[in-house]
């Protein structure tokens, strides 16, 4: 569905809330993941994270894609993205991807933004050989695809930086790569760059079968938001949803935490996650990596 066209205010005002984006915009908001209270640099989530509300908002997305409707097959590779830099989609998309995986889903987590990604930081990989690579067709992904610590989940570093990645993300070995890596994981997330930032997204995202868009609260303005989200639908891209970032948590609309004493409630002997059994059941192994 498109984005509303109107805008009421100055152009230039930040979304501040849930209720202000449902105003201004007419996009299904898959979720909302709160404004950690710690300062300093993000930390994945943990299988027995003590961050209940966090991993409960991951969750929650996790199943949003899960048992959303689709017309016509589930989509199995997602793309993130956003309207500028700094509005927290790598966080989203590896805390996602580590979500899914502890799902049960055999989950491969590339490092699409080839400008300035640092997924490989993120998760102690040292090769510096991956999708930079790939695309070049210097290597085959098979050979520079690393397990993580995490049970299930795969990573696809970026490699060597490529400063003008368009061109490449156009062409075939792009297309072979996206169906490649469709057949042999249950999903595939990829953390690209920012829309506004460079036109690399909107040449790949629609070579991909969904896109959520990160919003990033009091941060990301309701104009540039909605140029973003109109260069995507201009490419026919298939935006799935939106995700809302750095919630305030104390606001009377974020339901997760009026309920925080439920969700660090220790889970029963019977409780387990949700897993992707159909999936699961028709992937494909992956002869190496």
């Amino acid at each position: 569905m498109r984005s509303s066209t109107s805008c009421t205010g100055r152009l230039s005002n930040r979304i501040e809330s849930f209720t202000e984006f449902q105003h201004h915009f007419s996009e299904n908001v898959l979720g909302q993941i709160p404004k950690e209270k710690t300062e300093g640099k993000f930390s994945l989530l943990q299988p027995d994270d003590a961050r209940h509300v966090l991993a409960e908002s991951y969750r929650n997305i996790r199943s949003s894609i899960f048992f959303m409707p689709y017309e016509g097959s589930r989509p199995k590779t997602i793309l993130i993205t956003s309207s500028v830099p700094n509005e927290g989609k790598s966080t989203i998309a590896s805390n996602l991807a580590i979500t899914m995986a502890l799902s049960g889903a055999r989950t491969l987590l590339i490092d699409g933004d080839l400008r300035r990604g640092t997924l490989r930081e993120t998760f102690g990989i040292s090769s510096r050989v991956g999708f930079a690579e790939v695309l070049k067709e210097e290597v085959n992904w098979r050979d520079v695809v690393v397990p993580t610590s995490y049970p299930n989940l795969f990573l696809l570093p970026r490699g060597q930086t490529l400063s003008r990645p368009s061109g490449h993300l156009l062409g075939d070995s792009t297309d072979t790569f996206v169906k490649e890596v469709h057949h042999n994981y249950d999903y595939v997330i990829i953390d690209s760059s920012s829309v506004l930032a460079a036109n690399d997204t909107t040449n790949w995202a629609p070579k991909i079968d969904a896109t959520l868009f990160i919003v990033r609260l009091s941060y990301t303005s309701i104009r540039l938001t909605r140029k973003s989200l109109e260069l995507l639908y201009n490419r026919r891209v298939n935006i799935r949803g939106v995700i809302l970032n750095y919630v305030d948590t104390p606001l009377s609309e974020y339901y997760y935490d009026h309920y925080s004493e439920y969700c660090n409630r220790p889970a029963s002997e019977g409780e387990h996650e949700i897993v992707a059994s159909s999936h699961l059941k028709n992937a494909k192994p992956l002869q190496s990596s």
